[in-house]
Parts: C-alpha cells; sequence; structure tokens
C-alpha cells in the first residue's frame, strides 16, 4: 500500500492506519534502513516520533547555529509572480476595511454599553489596532505601494491614529544593519 506519493517511492510492508489529516504521513512502524521510527512522522513535523538509532553519529539533532538547508533567492523563486504586484487599490482597500470595522465596534460598544460586552470589545478592538498597525508597518517596509510619498502618507495617517510614532520608526529600522 502506497501512503502518499510524496513519500517518493517509500512502500509499507503492510498496511496500516496513517492519520485522516495528514495527506503524506509515515506509518507508524515505518522503519529506514538503520533507524527505527517510533510514532507519527509528517511533512509538517512530527508527533510524538522518537528517533532510535543504533549509531549515536548519525543520531538527528537540531544545530540552531547551522545555516538553513535552503536560501532566501528559493523560497522567493517559489513564490507565484502575481504576489509580488504591489496594487494600491487593494491595500488602500484593506485599510478602508480595517477603518469600517473599527468604526464599526466603536458603534456597538456605545449602542450595547454594557459590562458584559467590554471584555469582548477589548479584545476585537485590539486585534483591529493591531491590524492596523501591520497596515502601517507595511508602508514602512514599502510593500504597501510601488509610490514613496503613499507609503509615507498612509504609515503616518495608520500608526497617528493608534499612537505609535511612524517616522522615528522607520527612520530607526531603515539606519539600523539589523533590519
Amino acid at each position: 500500500m502506497r501512503v502518499s506519493s510524496c513519500l517518493r517511492g517509500i512502500e509499507p510492508t503492510s498496511s496500516h492506519a496513517v492519520a485522516p489529516y495528514s495527506a503524506c504521513a509515515l506509518p507508524l512502524d515505518y522503519a529506514p534502513e538503520d533507524k527505527t521510527v517510533v510514532g507519527l512522522l509528517t511533512p509538517m513535523g512530527s508527533l510524538g516520533v522518537d528517533f532510535v538509532s543504533p549509531n549515536k553519529e548519525m543520531e538527528l539533532e537540531f544545530d540552531p547555529s547551522a545555516l538553513p538547508p535552503f536560501k532566501l533567492s528559493e523560497i522567493r523563486a517559489a513564490i507565484p509572480k502575481h504576489c509580488w504586484v504591489k496594487n494600491p487599490w487593494k491595500s488602500l482597500s484593506y485599510v478602508l476595511r480595517d477603518i469600517v470595522i473599527v468604526f464599526a465596534l466603536i458603534t456597538m460598544a456605545i449602542f450595547l454599553d454594557s459590562w458584559k460586552f467590554w471584555p469582548l470589545y477589548w479584545v476585537l478592538q485590539g486585534t483591529m489596532f493591531w491590524a492596523i498597525f501591520v497596515l502601517g508597518h507595511d508602508c514602512g517596509h514599502g510593500s504597501f505601494s510601488d509610490s514613496a510619498l503613499l507609503n509615507s502618507v498612509v504609515g503616518h495617517i495608520l500608526h497617528s491614529s493608534i499612537l505609535v510614532p511612524y517616522h522615528g520608526w522607520w527612520v530607526l529600522f531603515i539606519s539600523s544593519p539589523i533590519f
């Protein structure tokens, strides 16, 4: 039985149950050449998988100082070309959507004016202010539109509305070698 085509030729020796939520999973007792797998291994990570290796030198360990096995250019190449096109009208529609939601929440808070609603209001409005921050942050990165003027104006307006200093952050951001 072939578990999934993404296993590239790995065939379990007998039929095994795999997790229904995983389109690509190894069976519970799949054993590669010199390792024994106990648990379930999926492409997204492991769910209780322990590798027991007779050879300690070959044991898989995470090295946080090692470079990743891929390059940034490979990640960028995997993203479809239409995702790199900046559309200021679409970006402004997200701003309008978020502002409408903020004012709708304010209207609901004034209309309901109940202690039962306020905790929910705080969470929802905080989430929307975070969304406004992210849009202003995108302006600082230049991913909002191709126009530096539009990015600057919208970034200032959005960050000022939530009391975040846009220009100070932007100057620090572009002058810092870390970012």
